[in-house]
């Protein structure tokens, strides 16, 4: 490596930040601060960077960075969605034709797992419906279809027990209930530790969907998990089940959704992740036109679904909040510079993202 590492960040960084961000890299590193998160901006800076860190990066900056050798992502998962495309702004493709490592975090397992949980909680005593009626002086109907459920006499699905999934499994197995998944690799010693009550491929995802109460999705989008849940799935699913979702949005078609939440294929959905309708959000960051902003982007979604999915009875929603807790953020930087720290140092960095796969 260079006597002089270069971390070029996405973002403008106060000078208290970082200070706080100098103290986890080593002393041959120094950061890159850009004037703003403009495109500009970023392309001023983008020829010093050994190294990108950020949210969102640019695929225009990666390319105006010769030196380039690694950028680091503050997310788990990178949502490859077309073939080489990512909504977080660069393209894998061309990291792998030119090298380049790409880097992400896993420091928000426990924060997406308690908000899956949640989810959990609210569908099955139906808290949301119940609140809006109290909050109405109503009183929410006693019904044999307004019962809520126990979670101990219920099953659990995971489609995807990776960080999170797994986090969740501990948890759903805390209120007793039988937790079911399935995986890429499901005979991992990580998994057995578990203990769950069925462990399946992929291939065996029908069972989960036809026995499971709960069917949460934490499996990353790839090309391969694009559309996974479709009309054809949810129609597998109990008439009584509520689908979960802390992924990404495109893992579930929003018109098959729409028609099994509209026609009670299923009981109800739970979301933290919407959809987005353009592929090349990276055109658009750094426009100084005053009609954008950063929630049009396709990231922070400025308009949930365009079918109303969001505002449909039966569904409880959030906006990308599961890890919107306090301290979670200056973590995820953390966990990202030591990420970066460590192949300054010559050394493998613990959270590499195989291009291939796309997670």
């Amino acid at each position: 490596m260079k006597e002089t590492f270069k971390i070029a960040l996405t973002w403008h960084a106060g000078e208290k930040d970082l200070e706080e961000y100098r103290k986890h890299v080593p002393s041959n590193c120094t950061l890159i601060n850009p004037k703003s998160a403009f495109i500009e901006d970023l392309l001023a800076i983008a020829p010093k960077a050994d190294a990108i860190i950020g949210a969102y990066i640019p695929q225009e900056m990666i390319e105006n960075a010769p030196n380039v050798k690694m950028v680091q992502i503050l997310h788990a998962g990178v949502a490859t969605a077309h073939p080489g495309d990512t909504v977080l702004g660069f393209r894998l493709d061309y990291l792998a034709k030119n090298n380049i490592l790409m880097g992400n975090i896993h420091g928000n397992n426990l924060a997406v797992a308690e908000h899956a949980m949640c989810f959990i909680l609210a569908l099955a005593k139906q808290l949301i419906p119940v609140n809006n009626a109290v909050s109405k002086n109503e009183w929410y109907p006693v019904t044999e279809e307004t019962k809520s459920y126990m979670l101990c006499d219920s099953t659990l699905g995971i489609v995807g027990i990776g960080h999170i999934g797994g986090e969740v499994a501990k948890r759903a197995k805390a209120f007793n209930m039988r937790v079911m998944g399935v995986d890429r690799n499901p005979q991992s010693a990580r998994i057995k530790e578990l203990a769950l009550d069925f462990v399946g491929s992929t291939s065996e995802l029908p069972e989960i969907l036809k026995e499971a109460d709960f069917v949460l999705l934490t499996v990353p989008l790839t090309r391969e998990t694009y559309g996974l849940i479709g009309e054809e799935e949810l129609k597998m699913m109990k008439s009584s089940a509520y689908l979960i979702n802390v992924a990404r949005a495109h893992l579930v078609n929003e018109q098959a959704l729409y028609k099994a939440l509209t026609e009670k294929w299923i009981k109800g959905f739970a979301s933290d992740v919407w959809w987005f309708y353009s592929y090349s959000v990276a055109s658009n960051v750094g426009s100084r036109n005053p009609s954008e902003s950063w929630f049009d982007f396709g990231f922070h979604y400025s308009l949930p679904s365009r079918l109303g999915v969001n505002r449909l009875p039966n569904v409880v929603g959030t906006s990308d909040r599961a890890t919107y807790v306090r301290g979670v953020s200056a973590d995820f930087i953390v966990d990202g510079l030591k990420n970066v720290s460590a192949f300054a140092r010559g050394e493998t960095p613990p959270n590499l993202v195989n291009l291939d796969l796309g997670f």
